[in-house]
């Protein structure tokens, strides 16, 4: 006699060839009841919403975490910069400690000098001398150095200093020159008795090389404070504009220049305090002609060279139509009809043809998120896509679109909001007086 399977055997084996996968068993359709006084409402959740609202809050998790380690890293960014600072402080004041050292340790040397030949009865007058003029050569080199600042400082229009500014020390200490006089030697042809009279030339040379030494590092800071001032004062102007000067100076296009890199090269502290100082001066002459050079990149300039007057400036008014307070967000110029319009700053056309109220409108990209318009257009000059110059003609003025007669409506936005133009007109005035030769 056979065997039959159990009926309870049947349904094990039927539940298991039809059990859902774990997919469908985690993602089953769920439905969702509400209950109200006029009935009993459901909202059937289906698999893959269930999956999209899963997968969106792992994004946002992972997106969390990224912004949580990137501000972790940017503080550790922060925290190295500040380090390096401190490092080169630390760096200058170590050189200004060797250059400290290196000074007294020739003093010594001469002073052990000195005291050598305290301890003979007769000096060798002539061959004392002959020394004090190898020094004295080497002073006249100082004086030549210093000349040569001068002239750089003066063909920059950083500095201008009389021939007579400084002093060389006569044998009281007091100065009355910048070169050596003839009878420097002869000032000390009388015998030497004592060791002081053999101290007398060196101690004169040492006070003139100190004195031209420390006149050429003044007239270095004195530049390097001037250029950083005026700097500073251009730097503000753009920030009165929202703009980022550091960034603006970082993206700015350099100049074509370029040629064999030949360094300056001092043996002595001085020589090279006085190239780190020259260094620096470089530097701050680069970031401020730099900025000079961003007027011509920003929308500064006027959009229309014959007008007759502005008509309606930025700001609040009473609208022309509905006779309500309303924002105007640009500067109306009244001109005869078909006057040509300018480009105010190099840029690519974003938009050129008809725009809603605007009329016949052209719309330009600028550098560091700026935007110009140019409403109520007669005649569109440009496309769309074209790169455009300053001063380049983009259009005609016309009265199409919203406008009650023949203007030209003209806007600056930076990063889409609204900015009153005559803010840039008057920063690119401030701007043309700041120079380094004033």
């Amino acid at each position: 006699m056979s065997h039959r399977p159990s009926n309870t055997s049947i349904l094990r084996e039927y539940q298991r060839a039809h059990r859902p996968s774990l997919f469908k068993r985690m993602f089953r359709e769920r439905n969702l009841y509400l209950r109200s006084d006029f009935g009993v409402r459901f909202i059937s959740i289906k698999p893959w919403m269930q999956v999209t609202a899963i997968a969106l809050f792992v994004l946002f998790s992972f997106w969390a975490s990224y912004a949580t380690m990137s501000a972790i890293f940017k503080d550790r960014m922060l925290a190295e910069k500040d380090h390096d600072i401190i490092s080169e402080q630390q760096r200058r004041k170590s050189d200004l400690a060797r250059a400290q050292a290196d000074y007294a340790a020739r003093e010594a040397a001469l002073r052990a000098k000195i005291r050598e030949l305290k301890s003979k009865l007769m000096l060798d007058q002539d061959a004392w001398l002959a020394r004090v003029e190898e020094v004295r050569r080497d002073y006249e080199k100082l004086l030549k150095r210093q000349e040569l600042l001068k002239k750089y400082l003066g063909k920059t229009g950083l500095l201008r200093i009389p021939d007579g500014e400084g002093a060389t020390p006569d044998e009281n200490g007091n100065g009355r020159g910048n070169r050596l006089t003839g009878n420097f030697i002869t000032r000390f042809s009388k015998p030497f008795h004592v060791a002081a009279d053999a101290e007398k030339p060196l101690a004169l040379l040492k006070a003139m090389h100190d004195r031209a030494a420390k006149r050429q590092l003044r007239m270095l800071d004195m530049a390097a404070e001037k250029v950083s001032k005026k700097l500073a004062r251009i730097r503000r102007i753009y920030k009165k504009l929202g703009l980022d000067p550091v960034r603006m100076a970082a993206r700015a296009e350099p100049d074509a220049v370029g040629g064999p890199f030949i360094p300056l090269i001092a043996k002595d502290a001085d020589g090279k305090a006085v190239i780190r100082r020259m260094d620096r001066i470089g530097v701050l002459l680069g970031a401020f002609s730099t900025l000079k050079k961003q007027t011509t990149r920003l929308p500064m300039a006027l959009p229309m060279k014959n007008f007759r007057r502005i008509s309606s400036r930025f700001g609040y008014r009473s609208d022309p139509f509905r006779h309500r307070l309303a924002l105007h967000a640009g500067v109306d110029f009244k001109a005869a009809f078909g006057a040509p319009i300018y480009a105010t700053a190099p840029g690519v056309v974003t938009r050129a043809g008809w725009t809603g109220s605007y009329g016949k409108l052209v719309e330009i990209r600028h550098d560091n998120g700026l935007v110009t318009r140019y409403a109520h257009q007669s005649r569109v000059l440009v496309h769309a896509g074209q790169k455009v110059r300053r001063g380049q003609r983009i259009g005609r003025l016309g009265s199409t679109g919203r406008s009650t007669g023949p203007h030209l409506h003209y806007e600056t936005r930076l990063h889409g909001t609204p900015m009153n133009p005559e803010r840039f007109w008057k920063a690119r005035n401030d701007i043309s007086q700041i120079k380094i030769g004033q």
